[in-house]
């Protein structure tokens, strides 16, 4: 029996500080004829700190590399700060204006064959932070402000319609599927995400008046003998 060697080297770029990541790239070097993959996520769990970490994502992602003819994966995130666990809702409550000014960055200095996938799932969909963050993307991507084509990754077998899927969704689910990419509905989940918006903002005014209506009787509910004690 003949036997064969093959040495593959897979080589991490983490991009950051010791709490926030900006990019984090993966590479196959030797391959020559790949393409590359910009993903954007919601929020990263490595840092310079532990570039030499794979996560469940990241292990789906190589896993699939070769067969997606992707070369260099740049991941890339809503969200700068890196998350050891699922963050809450409240943890997300601002808009990380200055990641996503640097995703612009990116993106506008990348080859216009590379493939912009859109890959944050279905987390965080009444988060208004996120939600903002989202818009302000696509908007900027795809939108009035720019042109480029989006897209995001499907699977064999796919059941249901999922827009923008989340590569660990994929990865547990489908991971022994075919992965295609498709062209993202941008203008249609613009949309969305614009009435979203919209809808949250008119209950946030209701619920400021409720709680401004509670302390006017509140206020004026005072008993008597209250009011001639503090005087």
């Amino acid at each position: 029996m003949k036997l064969e060697k093959k040495v593959s080297t897979m080589t991490t770029t983490v991009i950051g500080t010791e709490s926030n990541t900006y990019e984090t790239i993966r590479e196959i070097k030797g391959m020559e004829d790949g393409e590359e993959a910009y993903i954007i996520q919601l929020y990263p769990t490595i840092s310079i700190k532990s570039a030499e970490r794979i996560d469940s994502t990241a292990q789906h992602l190589i896993n699939k590399m070769l067969e997606m003819k992707w070369k260099k994966a740049h991941l890339l995130n809503l969200y700068s700060m890196v998350a050891y666990q699922k963050p809450k809702a409240g943890d997300l409550k601002n808009v990380d204006k200055e990641n996503l000014a640097d995703i612009r960055k990116i993106l506008s200095s990348a080859d216009a064959k590379a493939k912009v996938i859109i890959g944050w799932g279905n987390s965080l969909q009444s988060n208004k932070s996120a939600n903002e963050s989202k818009l302000v993307l696509l908007e900027g991507l795809a939108g009035a402000q720019g042109k480029r084509k989006l897209w995001q990754i499907v699977a064999d077998g796919m059941d249901i319609e999922l827009i923008g899927t989340h590569i660990l969704f994929l990865g547990l689910r489908y991971a022994g599927c075919a992965w295609t990419l498709t062209e993202y509905p941008a203008k249609t989940e613009m949309d969305k995400l614009t009435k979203a918006l919209v809808k949250n903002a008119g209950k946030a005014k209701k619920e400021t008046k409720k709680k401004e209506e509670v302390q006017e009787e509140v206020k004026n509910d005072v008993p008597e003998e209250c009011g001639q004690a503090g005087s």
